[in-house]
Parts: C-alpha cells; structure tokens; sequence
C-alpha cells in the first residue's frame, strides 16, 4: 500500500515536472509560432469532430437508404402473382427458387427468402435450408402477424444482415406470408467505408486548405501587430502613454470622421468632457486633413488659441485616424502682434510726425519773412511729392509681418534696391501663410547674400491675385555661374515657378496660396 502510494506521488512529480517543461516552452515562443499552433488545433480538432459526426450520419444515411431500397424491392416482390400462387399452394418450385434467384442477382441482394404463413421457407440461397422453419430473432413475426413492412439489423443463417419484411397478402388482402430480404454487414460496410473514403479524401484536403489559411491567418495578426510580441507592445504602450501624459502640450487623437478617442492629461484638464465629440466641438478653424502643416486655430470652449501639428496616423497604407498636437500660443502670438503694430504704428507716427513739423517750420519761416515766391514754389513742390512706401504700408498690406519684413530691407537696402507693392493684401486665413512666404523669402535672401557681387541689383514687386500672393524678384548684374546657381536652387522648389530664369535678367516668381 505504501509502495502504490509512492508510485501515485512520483507519477504526480513527473507529470507536474512535464507540465512546468511545457508550460516555459511554450512562453519561449514567439507570437507567430503560438498563432500558428492554435489556429492548426482549432482546425484539427473541428476537423475531425465535424468528421465523425459525418461518419456516424453516413452510416445512419446508407443503412436507412439500403433498407428503404429492400423494403422497395420487397413489396414488388410480394406483388409478382408468382409469389402469391406459390404460397396460397403451399409447395416450393424450382420455378420459384429461380425467380428468387434472379431477383437476388438483379437487384444484389444477398439472400431473398419467401415464407409461409406458419414461418416455413419456399426460397433460400442455401437449398438445404428450404422447406424449414424460418431462423432468426422472431422478427418475422411482425410482419406476418401484423402486415407491417419494416426493417433493421439483426441475426440469420448466414450471419448479421441488414433484414427487411414485407407481408404478402392474396386477393382477400389477408396476410398469407412474408418475403424476406436483405444485405450482409460486411457488404453493407463496404457501402459505408467506401463513402467514408470519400470523406477521408475531403478531410485530408480540408486539413491542407485549413493548414494554409491558418498559417496566413498567423502571418496577417502578426502583421497588423506591426511584427512585435505582446510584452513588446505593451512596452511601447507604457512608453507612449508616459510620454503623452505627463507632456506639457495638449495631444488629441481623432478618428478618420474627427471624432476624439484620446486625449492625454493636459487635453482633459482644457476641455474635460470632449472625449467621443468631434474636434470641431472644441477648437475652430482646424482642418483634419491638412496634415504635416501648421494651422492656428482657436479653442471654443476657453479664450485660447493654439499652432496645430497634424499627421495622418496609419496601419500600412490604411488611414487610422490623426495625431494632433497643440502648442499654445495665445500669449506670445498676442504679444508679438501688439508688439509689431505698436512698434509699426509709432515708429510711422513718429517719423511723419517729425517730417510734418518740419514742413510746418519752413512755411511758418518763409511766411515770417515774407518771401511769398519762395513759399509758393516750397508748396507747389509739396503737392507734387510722391508717397513713399513706409506712408502706403499700412494702407496695402494688411500683415503686418509682411509689411514689417518689407520696411526693414526698404529701410536698410542691403538686398533690394527697389520694393513696391502692386495691389491691396488682405490678411492671411492661417498662420501656415505667412510662415510659408517668410521661409522662402528668408531661403532667397540667404541664398542671395551668399552669391550676390558687387555688380548685382535685385528688385522685389508684391502682388495679390486670385487667392495667391505673388512675389516677383528681378537680379540683374549676375554672371552665369550665379544665373546656373539660381536655376538649381528656385526652380525646383514647392513654390517657385518653372521656367524663372530669363537671361540676362533672371527672373524668380514666388508664389503662394494666401488669403483665400
């Protein structure tokens, strides 16, 4: 007793020891192995269930078929006015025997017995059982007691046989006998395994095309999973919303439609019961798919405003939805802008003013002393003077960046010698404008610093037309190496039109979609 249960305590170690084996193997593995291994015990294991439940319905199938067939066979059989006058006398015949016979091979019947009322046989395969008492399970006895028609397994003479009855009634429709008839087991399962055969083959094609799918089923998971294991994305995971969450700027997650699904801890605290609205519910002027540009939009629900980084968030080629960070800029923007206007407005004020007064002290002196020709001439000179541009500025362009930016190269003219503005410009509708043309100004003028000589001259003209604002450079006094330098470098960038480049004067177009 005592050795049995040592032997139950080692079995249980052992199979614990294997478990714990299997169990770290398969933790090793990796995620695509783990996906391929369940998905072929999936398919195997439905495979095989919905084959032997096949199996069994066929066999159920061939034997009710086989004994519907017998039963067919039987009651025409039991019709044959041969049969009937063969058991009203009461006598077999070798006419009988051979009609028996035939019908056996006719219709591939192992054995069709004719019967007597009193159960003795007038028909056999085996002549030595004729004219003896029907053998068997007493399951004829239904059919000549109770002229049922019927069928089902059981034993004989020859051995387990699919079995059917049918009574055989005379012309007073009495039951005078029964035909029995019917299909050894070994040949009734051939029948069945050569159908199961059949199934065999689809299993085996099912298994390979299950197989197949199951392994492309693997590759695709593990593919959409960006080819990392689950500790590996719930690494970056972790990682991410770490970074998100505690990051100082708001960060918000739409969906393809706009609609928020994330927000970090800095998003919540502005606009705290946003998540599942739409984007446009919280922050105006945002345009979902303008990404990989700035955009200054406004919050609606605080007096905020914010520069918007957009990029597209996608699984492949597949568009998932957008990743929007937002930089507040309310305070600086507001302050830089009071500051350039203020700046602007006073240092024109200023510079007008003093001129005014100038011009108010030469009339007053010429006035005092009297010389009435020279002050006629000072104020006939007066109405004949053109503005300047620092006078028109603030009348034309309603930027002040740009006009700022132009004052300054009108101020000092180290680049151009000439500036003029052709047409009213109106204020931009995003910050990405103004950022756009300040850029590529600054590229030119870098680049013209850099290659300009001491012969060089550039010019610069500001139009509006049409939702573009179009800048018109003019360089003369360049040489051909810096006429090749201008053609490399303008050309084929985004917003400088083909074909600039007009010997001997080059000619550089800058356009922009402003204001529209």
């Amino acid at each position: 007793m005592i050795g049995l249960n040592f032997l139950v305590l080692g079995m249980d170690s052992i199979k614990e020891l294997w478990m714990n084996k299997l169990k770290k193997l398969w933790e090793k593995q990796r995620l695509l192995i783990k996906l391929i291994i369940m998905s072929l015990t999936l398919v195997v294991l439905t495979l095989l269930i919905m084959y032997g439940t096949m199996i069994s319905m066929t066999k159920n199938r061939v034997i009710h078929d086989y004994g519907e067939q017998i039963l067919n066979i039987g009651h025409e059989v039991a019709a044959d006015p041969r049969v009937i006058e063969a058991v009203e006398s009461g006598h077999t015949s070798s006419e009988i025997q051979n009609y028996a016979s035939k019908e056996e091979e006719r219709f591939q019947l192992d054995y069709l017995v004719i019967i007597l009322k009193n159960s003795t046989r007038l028909t056999h395969p085996n002549k030595e059982l004729i004219g003896g008492h029907f053998q068997g399970e007493n399951d004829q006895n239904r059919a000549l007691d109770q002229g049922e028609s019927y069928y089902h397994t059981g034993n004989g003479p020859l051995g387990r046989s699919l079995r059917g009855f049918v009574p055989i009634y005379n012309k007073q429709n009495e039951v005078i006998g029964a035909i029995s008839l019917g299909i050894m087991s070994p040949n009734l399962k051939r029948f069945i395994d050569r159908t199961n055969h059949s199934l065999a083959v689809s299993l085996v094609f099912s298994l390979l095309i299950g197989s197949f799918l199951s392994f492309l089923l693997a590759v695709s998971l593990k593919k959409q999973m960006l080819g990392m294991e689950p500790q590996e994305i719930a690494k970056v995971l972790e990682e991410r919303n770490a970074m998100f969450r505690k990051t100082r700027d708001p960060i918000i997650l739409v969906d393809t439609k706009g609609y928020i699904e994330y927000m970090n801890e800095t998003a919540q605290a502005v606009w705290p019961f946003a998540n599942g609205k739409c984007i446009d519910e919280i922050l105006k002027k945002i345009n979902i798919h303008q990404v990989d540009q700035l955009q200054l939009v406004e919050s609606r629900v605080v007096y905020r405003s914010y520069v918007a980084s957009l990029t597209a968030v996608k699984n492949g080629k597949q568009l998932r939805g957008y990743l929007i960070i937002l930089r507040d800029t309310s305070e600086l923007k507001t302050l830089v802008q009071q500051l350039d206007n203020s700046e602007y407005f006073a240092k024109q004020l200023a510079e007008q003013n003093h001129e005014f007064m100038n011009k108010l002290h030469v009339i007053y002196g010429l006035a005092d002393f009297e010389r009435i020709e020279e002050l006629k001439r000072y104020l006939e000179q007066l109405s004949q003077t053109e503005f300047c541009l620092n006078q028109i500025m603030p009348l034309l362009i309603n930027n002040s960046v740009l006009a700022g930016h132009l004052l300054i190269h009108q101020a000092n003219r180290l680049i151009y010698e000439e500036i003029s503005v052709e047409t009213e410009v109106p204020e931009p509708t995003n910050y990405q404008e103004t950022s756009s043309w300040l850029e590529e100004m600054h590229f030119f003028e870098d680049w013209y610093q850099e290659k300009r000589s001491k012969t060089s001259r550039a010019s610069l003209s500001l139009d509006y037309q049409e939702g573009e604002l179009i800048t018109d450079i003019w360089l003369d006094g360049l040489d051909e190496l810096q006429i090749e330098s201008a053609e490399s470098s303008f050309v084929n960038r985004r917003y400088w039109q083909e074909d600039q480049v007009i010997e001997p004067t080059v000619h550089l177009r800058l356009n922009i979609k402003y204001g529209g």
